[in-house]
């Protein structure tokens, strides 16, 4: 299944890569068409603008995908994104798919064909998972990094708070 050209370029922007999946499907999207319609044309120039200025960089091909990593990078971008428009805070993203990774299952494939289809059963069988893991790496401050115009001890105490509070929780008895 071919996703379109413009949707691709989409993707590989709003994550800053393009992965070997991403590329594959614009390839094919360009070896298919006998001419490109001045949205993909324009779509194209995009990405090739975002790709030489840095915005965009090409994830190397591998012989195996842990599809994991981009399972849990999707995730860890959507909650990221939700938790700093209510808090007034930047997380640090790699840091926090780092520790949700560590306790996630690998999910590896050969093929793009191969990781397609895992791709669907990862998200099928891992993603409540995903979604506890990454909620969790948040919730114990990874990355935590003030960007209001708070105190030293404010940026401080947060991190903190938020580490106490899940232990407090877990600790509590079930009255």
């Amino acid at each position: 299944m071919t996703i379109a050209l413009e949707q691709c370029v989409d993707e590989a922007l709003r994550l800053g890569f393009l992965t070997p999946a991403l590329e594959a499907s614009v390839n094919q999207v360009c070896d298919q068409a006998t001419a490109l319609s001045e949205l993909q044309q324009l779509a194209l120039r995009r990405l090739i603008s975002a790709l030489r200025s840095g915005e965009v960089i090409v994830v190397p091909r591998q012989q195996l995908f842990n599809l994991m990593e981009e399972l849990v990078f999707s995730e860890a971008i959507a909650q990221v994104s939700a938790f700093e428009l209510r808090e007034e805070v930047t997380l640090d993203l790699p840091a926090i798919v780092v520790h949700a990774l560590n306790r996630l299952p690998p999910l590896y494939a050969t093929s793009l064909d191969q990781a397609q289809t895992l791709r669907q059963l990862g998200l099928q069988q891992y993603q409540a998972l995903i979604a506890a893991r990454v909620s969790e790496a948040i919730s114990l401050g990874f990355g935590l990094r003030s960007s209001g115009p708070s105190t030293e001890v404010g940026r401080d105490r947060q991190p903190l708070l938020l580490q106490v509070a899940p232990l407090l929780q877990m600790l509590a008895p079930d009255d």
